[in-house]
């Protein structure tokens, strides 16, 4: 198993150039391909089958084993999506409650642009501890919470409705930087 995952840490620093979040103990070659992988899962899979690890395959084993046969090596996207009507929505809920803007809806393109700049350089979280927000807006900052935790080590991009962009880029970000 060390040696798998040393493996896997190098064929990971081979094709994207990132460190594994969890150092391998010894050096391993990367793998060639998600053949090899899948052949030393079956080496795996065979011993267990033969030391009465049996029940460990179809709970642990099988769902890696799919996950190799159906991804290889590549990634994998997600895209979420959502109305730029409810990110407004949820960001003047945010920015009420923090009083930072009590009419966020209402401020004309450039107000919203430069209020959300303005935030975007202040570390401080937008969400205020203790609060219980609307069903919406708490629905919204989990969707951002999660896809903070999927990017934290990961690559993506993020593309997002026209009009107005400037403010909803803007407004996407810093809900993403938001804390529960």
């Amino acid at each position: 198993m060390i040696g798998i995952y040393a493996r896997l840490s190098a064929t990971l620093l081979d094709l994207t150039g990132t460190e594994a979040a969890r150092h391998a103990v010894s050096h391993g070659e990367p793998y060639r391909d998600a053949e090899a992988l899948q052949a030393d899962l079956g080496i795996i899979e065979a011993s267990l089958a033969a030391n009465h690890g049996a029940v460990l395959i179809p709970a642990r084993l099988a769902p890696l084993r799919r996950a190799v046969d159906v991804f290889g090596f590549h990634l994998a996207t997600v895209d979420l999506r959502q109305s730029s009507d409810r990110h407004e929505e949820t960001l003047a809920e945010l920015l009420a409650t923090a009083r930072v803007s009590a009419d966020y809806a209402h401020l004309d393109e450039p107000s919203k642009q430069a209020l959300l700049l303005s935030l975007l350089r202040d570390p401080r979280p937008l969400r205020v501890p203790g609060v219980t927000y609307s069903g919406q807006t708490e629905e919204e900052l989990e969707i951002f919470e999660t896809a903070r935790r999927w990017t934290q080590e990961t690559r993506y991009s993020e593309i997002v409705p026209p009009a107005p962009a400037s403010s909803f880029c803007a407004g996407v970000k810093h809900k993403s930087q938001c804390q529960p």
